[in-house]
């Protein structure tokens, strides 16, 4: 019928020969190819005949399917977003690194959602918000699909599984404590850390190609690699992310330059939005900067909330919502640097000192627990002010390990212990901690994304992003060398940990498995081993 619509729109300017040309070329075009003016004429000649005589193809869908031919960064409903994350958020083991090294295999690498570029820069914008980086990442990617209903999907859709895994342990932790200390289950663990950093490494090498084109990248990122294992420290990493930007506004010729797809080549013109498979920055800037300006006023509440402790109470639910606040809202580098905070916030060390002899006749001093210090391991000693004990807190840690997702899921197994000693229900307590210590997150992510987009239009970012690009896989590039180093150091077979990590690596790089499946089956042969 078009075809038809289309010859007669021809014979109305009374060119026969036209008529004819193009009905042969229509009813013949999988077998034809026509040059481009006539395509773009007979799309044209075919949306003009279709508003005429009335037929159901509108102008808006012929538009699209001429847009979906320059642009290759496929689409994403809510349930596509929500069918990748869950996944993920049942399989991602092996840390923030192992995360972003899943999510450029699968959105970049396997579903095309984003270019490397704006992958990259999401990375870099994880590293420099507080809160965990991957969990970040996964919000991003999300609401620029779907806007801000499609990044809490991403979000929750990735840290739920792991959350309720933890939870269901913390209400049985007693239980649980025999079996975090089970070898099986060590070695299992320690599988599953060694395919992970294989993943990494597989993701360190496809940025560090992508991102650094030229010879100042190049050094940037191998820089960037270089102070960041040596000084491992939360504030290095954006500031290395921010100096790399720096140097490039001064040090490359080329102010257009940024990640290509295409290897080696660079991008002349930079792309629209549209063009990077960017459908939307979420809020507006003005809600961007009430999140922004809301989260550090929640903050100044909390320590006003801990100053009136004899009001609140020393524990209860307004208490660990704003500890687990403060402490998600200030933490800067990950799941591995919230450790120390959560532990100090859980767990109340005394002034008094516990002095031993050490073997060199010098005396060596460490603080200790207060339930330890006053012989209440029930912890129910109305001076104690811990929430739970060590050795419960290191359970948790080793479970957390093991499980999927985020490491900041550990707050719901301590939200679970704590509040079982108290009269609310664990499952309170665990939503309330867990809310606390990622809430922050939530709120700058959603807060920085518009302002983001509008920065990210101006020249003087477009010359600061190849060196934040190339710092930023400079960092994975650490994380690869850093991971190593720990899982040699706590898996009970450091050289067949080495040897499950090169399998994991050319299993997923080689042989092309999916990357969830390497990390369990690496897990499996490490539990296996373990009978050895």
């Amino acid at each position: 019928r078009v075809c038809l619509d289309s010859a007669c729109m021809a014979n109305r300017g009374g060119n026969k020969l036209a008529r004819r040309i193009i009905l042969f070329s229509l009813l013949c075009r999988p077998a034809l190819a026509l040059p481009t003016q006539a395509h773009s004429s007979l799309h044209a000649t075919s949306a003009r005949a279709s508003t005429t005589v009335g037929v159901q193809t509108p102008a808006h869908s012929v538009k699209r399917r001429l847009r979906g031919g320059q642009n290759k960064f496929s689409e994403a409903s809510v349930l596509d977003i929500a069918y990748e994350f869950l996944p993920l958020g049942c399989t991602a083991f092996g840390g923030p690194a192992a995360h972003i090294a899943l999510f450029e295999k699968v959105f970049v690498q396997k579903l095309g959602w984003l270019p490397h570029s704006v992958f990259v820069e999401l990375f870099a914008l994880g590293q420099c918000l507080p809160g965990p980086a991957s969990t970040q990442v996964a919000i991003a990617i999300g609401t620029l699909k779907q806007g801000v209903l499609g990044g809490l999907v991403a979000g929750l859709c990735f840290i739920l599984p792991g959350m309720l895994m933890l939870t269901m342990l913390g209400m049985c932790v007693h239980t649980v404590g025999a079996r975090a200390d089970n070898p099986v289950f060590k070695g299992f663990c320690a599988g599953v850390s060694a395919a992970g950093v294989s993943l990494v490494a597989r993701a360190a090498i496809n940025l560090s190609r992508v991102t650094s084109t030229s010879t100042t990248t190049q050094t940037l990122n191998g820089l960037s690699a270089l102070i960041a294992y040596l000084y491992s420290r939360p504030t290095t990493f954006p500031l290395l992310i921010l100096a790399g930007g720096v140097i490039s506004i001064f040090c490359e010729s080329n102010p257009n330059v940024g990640v290509n797809e295409d290897k080696n080549k660079i991008q002349k013109h930079p792309a629209r939005d549209e063009d990077e498979g960017i459908a939307s920055y979420g809020m507006s800037k003005t809600g961007g900067a009430c999140l922004l300006c809301a989260c550090p006023l929640i903050l100044a509440a909390t320590f006003w909330i801990e100053s009136q402790a004899h009001v609140f109470g020393s524990s209860g639910i307004i208490m660990w919502f704003a500890r687990f606040f403060r402490v998600g809202s200030i933490i800067l580098g990950g799941g591995q640097v919230v450790l120390p905070l959560l532990m100090t916030e859980c767990i109340k060390y005394t002034n008094r000192d516990k002095c031993a002899e050490g073997d060199s006749q010098q005396i060596q001093c460490k603080l200790v627990p207060d339930y330890e210090a006053l012989k209440s391991l029930d912890l129910s000693h109305p001076e104690v002010r811990s929430w739970l004990r060590e050795d419960e807190f290191l359970t948790g840690l080793g479970l957390a390990q093991g499980m999927p997702g985020p490491l900041f899921n550990l707050s719901a197994y301590l939200g679970a212990v704590i509040a079982s000693r108290t009269r609310a229900y664990a499952l309170i307590g665990a939503c309330t901690t867990w809310i606390g210590l990622f809430l922050p997150a939530f709120m700058l992510i959603f807060g920085a994304l518009p302002w983001w987009g509008e920065i990210r239009q101006f020249q003087m970012y477009k010359r600061a992003m190849p060196g934040m690009n190339a710092c930023a896989a400079g960092l994975v590039v650490a994380a690869v060398f850093a991971l190593y180093d720990r899982v040699r150091a706590n898996s009970p077979f450091p050289d067949d940990s080495v040897a499950i990590g090169m399998g994991s690596f050319i299993a997923v790089e080689v042989q092309q498995l999916p990357a969830p499946f390497a990390i369990f089956m690496a897990g499996c042969v490490g539990a296996l081993r373990t009978y050895a």
